[in-house]
């Protein structure tokens, strides 16, 4: 069972979209199953779209996760930039303004440009380390 995330963007109700998006209990995932089965699918998705505000509250109340195992989790496929083995390379001297910017600290989305695609900056730590991801994985206004 997989999360329909384009279908749990459209929820009207504000409440049962963060539930249903945030939520990684099995049992209360098989009880919204059976009671909101269009906000599941059998397979996997591609090119999910994230609402933005259940994104910020997994953020915000991550505990020991870290962006990237979030991201992993829902399918979005994030850029790493910083000094590890496996980053992209060092974050680039432009985009050093974002330093300490954490995605759900409430500040707004940060938007910038990479390898043509507009991208939100999802963490940053300069110098050390920098999380963004394409922003058509996201949507924004819900």
């Amino acid at each position: 069972m997989y999360k329909n995330w384009n279908a749990i963007c459209g929820c009207e109700d504000k409440r049962l979209l963060m539930l249903l998006a945030v939520s990684e209990n099995p049992q209360t995932l098989a009880g919204l199953q059976k009671g909101f089965p269009q906000f599941f699918t059998a397979e996997e998705q591609v090119d999910p779209k994230v609402p933005m505000s259940a994104f910020r509250e997994l953020v915000k109340h991550r505990g020991e996760k870290t962006v990237t195992d979030i991201c992993e989790k829902l399918g979005i496929p994030l850029f790493l930039f910083g000094d590890h083995e496996q980053d992209i390379g060092p974050i680039p001297k432009k985009w050093e303004k974002y330093h300490g910017r954490v995605f759900g600290d409430g500040r707004g989305v940060r938007r910038l440009m990479y390898s043509g695609e507009t991208c939100l900056v999802l963490e940053c730590s300069v110098p050390a380390y920098m999380a963004i991801a394409s922003e058509r994985y996201f949507d924004v206004w819900h």
